[in-house]
């Protein structure tokens, strides 16, 4: 069994096998160096408010630690405090700007997301996500959304879509299971006239129509792949594909080589991070650089040269030894490896918690099991587990051993672990990696998603000193279909309460924080700080899942600010508005610190500008 977003890249791969490589990059340097003559002159400026005293919210320590002025110069913070100071510092030339009711935070820091996947899948594939606004949350829509984009593609065309995810759309009324997209929906719905494809949301499972399976010549005789299964029923095809394996027939057909060209490919990347500067994003890390090979390394660098934001990223070691294949074999140079500097492994434990992969020491719930995964009712594990878990599909290399020979080499290891079995062997690895190579200040390990966990491990964790970042939006978006139907269990009734426990990390003095995990969820700050501190799900009715779990605002938005950029370890240059640090930051419509402020009103669409490096990247279009 694969783990997260395995099936997306292996798409990837396929979608950039018929590429120049050398004519990408050099069409990416290109792109860069025009827009980088673009971009205005630095001046100085001074940032103030006639109306708000303190509207320079700095989280310098976590808090919202407000001022009067800022003054900002050569790319970088030149004063925090008064506005005497802050001219000073300027100088008499200095351009002034009275902020009135707005308020500056520092720029968001995204610490989980896979950069070049996000930008191809938005760019290429219809969007099948449930929030998708022609989807609303309907399986009805979702038939309706398809078959509309159906209409558009051409004789021997395919149609290919992303993020269909059952276990946030109501189950069956008569099965009352989660509704995979099957032969006899296409059929019924007459959705066969071309070939479709379609990817769930966690990359374990696909869909496919017959005029798919037909062009892919797969029928009822055909042996499943090696690591892969065409599920069927009686012998017959159900439409239903488990595992990437299970893709490679479908996608070759639906992705020939000379199908992607290089300036399309430009222009998706750079639409990707013009949309997350839009939503106050200035750093950015790719949390599986090379998961389709090197050549992430070089697009990622190339693109990062004029990108409104900084790009950062860890070297993606989904077997034995494979971050190699991108950093080398030696030990971590001083400033990091390849151009990105890199100074990070990413490993995998485990897979998605609403994929049924998530490895968990009591089983999810048996009546919302797929049939094609009762015999793994607590999950998958891509190490051995040993008598932790009680899973027997899983790994046989010790994941122990392999986090020890990166630490040893210098790295930082960040460890995906969505489940609370994944957790317990993992933090097991930790206590005997501390013990052997102490890791060295400003290197901080981390837990990935820590979603379903307990407070033991919660303990455990500051105990070693380990950061967490959870993806917040499991909460929001997926937080009634965990509670009602996933993790729902007579033996631990509030499991699903406790998911992303923020509360117990800030009570027990964890360094926390909040991602996106993109393309799994949207890249959105904002959206994160909101859910944080109000616990609310989606389209609920005021809803909160876990109430015990809520945070005030200032705890919320030091999880998108200093506290991720401690994890990616550039607090010492971004994450929090203090003189030397680079000028990034954030306009907001109005001050987050104030008293007055609802938590469930946050949102985006308070960001008014971005600014990078001393340069205004974003502006709200009235704004302009």
């Amino acid at each position: 069994m694969s783990g997260c977003l395995e099936g997306y890249n292996a798409i990837l791969e396929l979608l950039l096998a018929g590429i120049d490589q050398n004519d990408l990059l050099a069409k990416l340097r290109e792109e860069s160096s025009t827009q980088s003559s673009d971009l205005a002159e630095l001046r100085p400026r001074i940032f103030h408010s006639t109306s708000n005293p303190t509207p320079i919210i700095t989280m310098q320590n976590g808090k919202f630690s407000a001022a009067p002025a800022m003054a900002i110069k050569g790319g970088k913070v030149a004063a925090i405090g008064t506005y005497e100071a802050a001219k000073d510092a300027a100088g008499p030339l200095a351009e002034e700007r009275d902020l009135q009711s707005q308020c500056i935070v520092p720029g968001f820091v995204e610490p989980h997301l896979h950069v070049i996947l996000s930008a191809m899948l938005k760019g290429f594939f219809m969007n099948c996500d449930p929030l998708n606004p022609e989807i609303n949350g309907k399986f009805e829509s979702t038939i309706i959304f398809i078959r509309s984009k159906a209409k558009n593609v051409k004789q021997g065309e395919w149609l290919l879509g992303y993020n269909y995810d059952p276990s946030r759309l109501p189950p069956n009324t008569s099965t009352g299971k989660f509704q995979d997209l099957t032969l006899d929906i296409f059929a019924r719905e007459d959705l066969n006239e071309h070939p479709i494809f379609i990817v769930n949301a966690s990359g374990h499972l696909a869909y496919a129509n017959q005029k798919a399976f037909d062009e892919a010549g797969i029928d009822n005789t055909t042996p499943d792949p090696a690591g892969g299964q065409y599920i069927k029923n009686k012998g017959n095809l159900t439409g239903v594909l488990l595992e990437p394996p299970s893709y490679e027939a479908f996608l070759t057909k639906a992705l020939p080589a000379d199908l992607m060209k290089v300036p399309t490919i430009v222009d998706g990347l750079h639409e990707v991070v013009k949309d997350w500067s839009e939503k106050g994003f200035t750093t950015v890390f790719d949390a599986g650089v090379g998961q389709t090979g090197p050549l992430d390394v070089s697009v990622l660098y190339a693109l990062s040269l004029a990108a409104p934001l900084r790009i950062a990223g860890a070297a993606a070691n989904l077997t034995k030894g494979a971050a190699s294949n991108i950093v080398g074999n030696g030990s971590m140079p001083p400033d990091g490896a390849t151009d990105l500097k890199i100074k990070t492994i990413k490993l995998w434990m485990d897979g998605s918690t609403q994929g049924f992969t998530a490895a968990l020491e009591t089983p999810y719930n048996r009546k919302m099991l797929p049939n094609y995964f009762r015999k793994e009712p607590n999950g998958w594990a891509r190490w051995a587990v040993g008598s932790t878990c009680p899973i027997s599909n899983a790994g046989s290399d010790d994941i122990t051993e392999e986090m020890l020979a990166w630490a040893t080499k210098g790295y930082q290891l960040m460890v995906h672990v969505n489940g609370d079995c994944a957790a317990e062997v993992v933090l097991d690895a930790f206590e005997r990696i501390m013990a052997a190579v102490p890791p060295k200040p400003p290197i901080m390990h981390r837990l990935e998603h820590f979603t379903v966990t307990t407070l033991e491990q919660v303990q455990r964790a500051k105990k070693l000193n380990l950061g967490v970042s959870h993806t917040i939006g499991h909460v929001k978006y997926w937080g009634y279909t965990f509670r009602n139907y996933i993790l729902s269990s007579d033996l631990e009734p509030d499991r699903a309460d406790r998911i992303d426990p923020v509360k117990d990390d800030l009570d027990n003095e964890l360094v926390y924080s909040f991602n996106s995990d993109s393309p799994v969820s949207q890249a959105d700050a904002l959206s994160y700080v909101g859910t944080a501190a109000t616990r609310l799900m989606y389209n609920q009715d005021g809803q909160v899942l876990g109430p015990d779990q809520i945070v005030n605002v200032e705890a919320a938005l030091a999880g998108v600010t200093i506290n991720p950029a401690k994890q990616v370890m550039l607090d010492s240059e971004v994450g929090s508005l203090e003189k030397g640090k680079d000028a990034n930051f954030v306009i907001l419509a109005q001050d987050i610190s104030s008293p007055a402020v609802n938590a469930k009103d946050i949102d985006s669409t308070w960001v008014e500008e971005t600014w990078f490096k001393d340069v205004r990247r974003y502006a709200r279009p009235s704004n302009v």
